[in-house]
């Protein structure tokens, strides 16, 4: 019983220091985040206070408006900035009071929005993209000059065509990040070109090599398909026929080129001579036509009468002449060849001399009826080149020259003889006589043929 009493004396003591005490409350969240555009009393009981540890009053109260000309209506969640707003909490079974600052931070916690994205089609080997022609975006708060546009275009290849994923990343002034994916698409637009450098001409029986003709370029594509329509085209008969030629690339991208083939005999026919100099005889008789071997034609009927010979050709005069070989087809493509033909005379002269029988010696004379002709025509110089004879009767022997006007020799032996007019008292030693001496002078005349045949040679 004293116990009692001793602890109701001494309660008002105790209570005292408790009120004494600055920690009775500890407050709780003092700073509320509150997301743009929010409403405010959604927020408001965030902020709240307990009493510390061995004390409890379930009746806590609070006061959140005016205390400290602090107001809930000054606080505008559509801008952004921290608005303070004092508390003030009150417990009744411990009558104490605590007056806290609250801080009310208004927050952008969304991203920036991608308003407009579009797939971007671009040419193959584009040096530059203006990306945000290609976009639109916009911000719950921050005007979109203050957003942030950053464009990932790392693994692009704008000079090889594909379709490619572009990643945009939008930030704004809160650092509320947002990314999109776009597809970029590096096209080929343009078409190849045919440049015809000339008229498609081919020879008959040959095949069109249109790299001959033209050139195909492709701005991409090294070897775009190449196909050529020709079904008209008879490659065999001369002709002009039209034909198209169609390009593709590997986009698609399509150009032809309509003309007009000519087919054309663009040979020169075949001739052939046995020889492109010749060596006549004078006034032999030659047929130049006799010299072709061959001519012939790819397209056209053609035989050795069809070649034409020009020539100043004078068989009957040595010189120097010419023949021209000419053999043209219906297309008038011509062969032409040119023959020298040279004239010469290899025909020595010729001796018309009849032999001498007189009864005299006086009565010889070597010079008389001696005739000289020529092949040529021409004046021939004749000589006496030696005899054996003599005044005594017997067989002589006479030795004669001619050379023409080209140096052609020939010889002649005149045989001579002279007569006996008394009776042979020894005819046996005459005729010895005659024979040694009629060899002696074969001897001499044959020695002198080789040595002059020796010497023109």
């Amino acid at each position: 019983m004293k116990k009692l009493w001793i602890m109701i004396l001494l309660m008002p003591l105790i209570s005292v220091k408790i009120y004494a005490n600055n920690q009775v409350f500890v407050w709780h969240n003092t700073t509320v985040e509150v997301p743009l555009h929010a409403n405010i009393e959604d927020y408001l009981d965030m902020p709240y206070a307990t009493l510390t540890e061995g004390l409890r009053d379930d009746n806590l109260y609070y006061i959140k408006n005016g205390i400290n000309y602090t107001f809930i209506s000054v606080i505008n969640t559509s801008i952004l900035k921290e608005y303070r707003l004092d508390y003030k909490v009150t417990s009744p079974k411990y009558n104490k009071s605590s007056v806290q600052s609250i801080t009310f931070r208004i927050i952008d916690t969304e991203p920036p929005i991608l308003t407009k994205g579009i797939m971007i089609e671009v040419p193959v080997k584009t040096t530059v993209i203006d990306y945000l022609k290609y976009i639109d975006y916009k911000d719950n708060y921050d005007a979109k000059s203050d957003i942030s546009v950053t464009v990932d275009y790392q693994g692009i290849n704008l000079n090889q065509i594909g379709l490619y994923k572009l990643h945009i990343i939008l930030m704004d002034k809160s650092l509320n990040e947002s990314r999109y994916v776009l597809l970029l698409h590096v096209k080929d637009y343009q078409c190849p070109v045919i440049v015809e450098k000339e008229n498609p001409i081919i020879n008959i029986g040959d095949t069109l090599d249109l790299n001959q003709f033209y050139v195909i370029t492709d701005n991409y594509d090294q070897s775009p398909n190449v196909s050529l329509t020709d079904n008209e085209v008879n490659y065999q008969a001369i002709g002009s026929y039209p034909i198209r030629i169609d390009v593709y690339d590997q986009s698609g991208n399509h150009t032809y080129h309509e003309t007009f083939l000519q087919i054309q005999d663009l040979l020169e026919p075949t001739l052939a001579l046995k020889t492109n100099q010749l060596v006549i005889s004078l006034n032999e008789t030659v047929q130049l036509s006799d010299l072709i071997i061959k001519a012939s034609d790819n397209y056209d009927s053609i035989s050795v009468s069809d070649v034409l010979i020009d020539t100043d050709l004078n068989t009957n005069q040595v010189g120097h002449y010419e023949a021209i070989y000419e053999l043209t087809d219906s297309s008038n493509n011509k062969t032409s060849y040119r023959m020298s033909i040279i004239v010469r005379d290899l025909i020595p002269p010729t001796f018309d001399i009849a032999p001498i029988k007189q009864d005299s010696y006086a009565a010889i004379d070597l010079n008389a009826n001696i005739k000289v002709t020529d092949n040529s025509n021409l004046p021939v110089k004749w000589t006496l080149v030696e005899t054996n004879l003599s005044e005594e009767p017997g067989e002589y022997q006479a030795l004669y020259l001619a050379i023409d006007a080209f140096g052609n020799h020939s010889y002649h032996l005149r045989s001579i003889t002279i007569l006996e007019n008394k009776p042979d008292q020894n005819p046996s030693l005459m005729r010895i006589a005659y024979v040694i001496i009629g060899g002696s002078v074969l001897s001499i005349a044959a020695f002198g043929i080789y040595y002059v045949k020796l010497k023109k040679s």
